[in-house]
């Protein structure tokens, strides 16, 4: 068996894995401010529907979603404005 180094290679989320990063940034939308990260339970309550319901409009691709490990976060902005390019526009007094 052979012997190896250890060498550390600079992470995916660090600015150093990044050319184009800024100084101090971390690389994480988890830090930075005004973004509200909620589970799929909180979506489901945000949206008055079930569990059941947010998983389908995950599959359909209907709801951005960022996956870490294999926790689920949604960014309630993000699943405001992908809801309503997809609401159905009244057609009263078109007629």
């Amino acid at each position: 068996m052979e012997n190896h180094k250890n060498t550390t290679l600079p992470s995916e989320g660090t600015a150093a894995a990044r050319p184009n990063a800024q100084a101090g940034d971390t690389g994480s939308a988890a830090n930075k401010p005004g973004i509200e990260w909620l589970t799929k339970g909180e979506m489901a309550k945000h949206f008055k529907c079930s569990v059941r319901h947010i998983n389908n409009l995950m599959k359909r691709r209907v709801l951005p979603y960022v996956k870490m490990g294999r926790f689920v976060r949604f960014d309630v902005a993000a699943c405001d404005s992908s809801v309503k390019r997809i609401q159905v526009k009244s057609v009263l007094g078109q007629f």
